[in-house]
């Protein structure tokens, strides 16, 4: 009877755990599989269709946590290849936002009323506007940054970099022409700093493509508020509400949490 009962233990226990190691097997494997794969969305709502003039950028404003929970400075940009497309990495010591985005942005509106700093640690970017999709299909994007990163398209995420220092890409298949809004959010902690974002469809590079001389050709591809209004953008220092960027450290990550500053 004993013996009888070890032998059911024993035989069950053997069946378990090889179960449980087949089921590990699956997991990993998915894991992988899933990790390798392109992010598909279908951002399937346009604000409308394309304007017949070209956009003159997307709209970006400055922060720095260690300095202020105001807006720094707001710009302009046409492409987001800071300090270049290729993934340069730019020291924090070089300097600040003028240095960081290495010419690529026009329109700095510094805010009169905090002095931005000229290192660029604890720096953070928030890029908004719509990006123009002429004909419908599958276009293909890549995120690069070094630290945190975050690209949404169409309300929706479409590349995410949560750590640092890597590239990612993914596609999103887009079922109607139209401007589509488009947001990349950006965070700095320490050391060197980079961020990238290219796309591409069929007919080959659209955003980040380069003239052959160092710089970037511009698409035209990008709009913001103020161009579609047909209004200024709002001014820096009056009438911005903004609410600060809690970054925490645990376990070797970092846990981010970001809301944006408001114009009223």
């Amino acid at each position: 009877m004993t013996l009888s009962i070890v032998t059911f233990f024993c035989r069950n226990t053997s069946r378990a755990i090889g179960l449980a190691a087949g089921l590990a097997i699956i997991l990993a494997y998915a894991s992988i599989h899933s990790a390798q794969a392109q992010n598909l969305i279908d951002p399937s709502t346009s604000i409308g269709s394309v304007p017949g003039y070209a956009g003159t950028g997307l709209s970006g404003t400055y922060y720095n946590t260690g300095v202020s929970d105001q807006p720094l400075a707001t710009f302009t940009t046409t492409n987001v290849c800071f300090p270049d497309c290729s993934s340069t990495s730019f020291s924090d010591g070089a300097g600040g936002l003028l240095a960081f985005t290495n010419g690529n942005i026009s329109n700095v509106a510094f805010n009169p009323n905090v002095q931005a700093p000229d290192y660029w640690n604890n720096s953070s970017l928030d890029i908004s506007g719509y990006i123009a999709i002429n004909q419908p299909g599958i276009y293909n994007f890549t995120l690069g940054s070094d630290d945190n990163s975050y690209l949404t398209i169409g309300g929706q995420n479409l590349l995410s970099i949560p750590g640092c220092c890597t590239t990612v890409g993914g596609s999103a298949s887009f079922s109607a022409a139209g401007l589509y809004p488009i947001l990349i959010q950006f965070m700095e902690y320490g050391g060197g700093s980079y961020l990238n974002v290219t796309a591409s469809n069929d007919s080959g590079c659209l955003i980040g493509c380069s003239d052959g001389n160092g710089g970037y050709i511009d698409s035209g591809l990008f709009y913001s508020d103020a161009q579609l209004q047909g209004a200024p953008a709002p001014a820096v220092g009056s009438g911005w509400v903004s609410i600060a960027l809690l970054f925490l450290l645990s376990a070797g990550a970092f846990v981010r949490l970001l809301r944006h500053g408001v114009a009223i």
